[in-house]
């Protein structure tokens, strides 16, 4: 069974200094409080609710890469021996497991891996752009040049860069050349 946890034992998120976010500016953060009544209470066995959200907060925060700002590990193989998760573009999927994890601690009550809520808000921050538009780093995450599936991150090797139709309308262009030059992939 896992432990609620304690947000006493909170430890510092680590920041990881190779990958470059467009918006580098430190950020400070404050977690909101999941504050509500907590009590104990003898109940019918039958499934619960509560305990299995504590299973999720774990399941949600604890398959991160904290030498990768948290990053979620989405792949994983499990027919191997040592079974072993690996990055890959998938884990742009971690924008699900910020959604989520707020319902599951209210759910909950759990306060388990604060640390990794917290860091994945300041990274969200690092990623929003002037614009307001939201951009993945791809410096400092080798994973991303080969293992992206359509156009291949933006940079020297941004696919649609040279494509004829896509000068002819300005709008694309504009964009793709702004794309190219900052060295991160657009958030949708």
């Amino acid at each position: 069974m896992f432990h609620r946890g304690d947000s006493s034992q909170m430890t510092e998120s680590k920041r990881t200094s190779n990958i470059k976010y467009i918006n580098p500016k430190k950020i400070h953060v404050e977690l909101p409080s999941y504050s509500g009544e907590r009590y104990e209470a003898m109940v019918p066995d039958t499934l619960d609710i509560q305990e299995r959200a504590v299973l999720a907060v774990h399941g949600l925060t604890s398959t991160t890469d904290p030498d990768s700002d948290y990053e979620i590990y989405w792949a994983a193989l499990l027919n191997r021996n040592p079974v072993y998760m690996f990055h890959s573009w998938n884990d742009t999927c971690w924008s699900k497991y910020v959604d989520t994890l707020p319902l599951l601690r209210l759910a909950s009550g759990s306060t388990l891996n604060m640390h990794v809520e917290h860091r994945w808000l300041e990274v969200l921050l690092h990623m929003q752009g002037t614009d307001g538009l939201f951009y993945f780093p791809k410096t400092g995450k080798p994973w991303w040049p080969n293992q992206c599936y359509g156009p291949a991150p933006p940079g020297k090797y941004y696919p649609y860069y040279q494509r004829e139709k896509y000068r002819k309308n300005q709008v694309h262009w504009k964009n793709i050349q702004r794309f190219v030059s900052v060295d991160v992939l657009p958030y949708p």
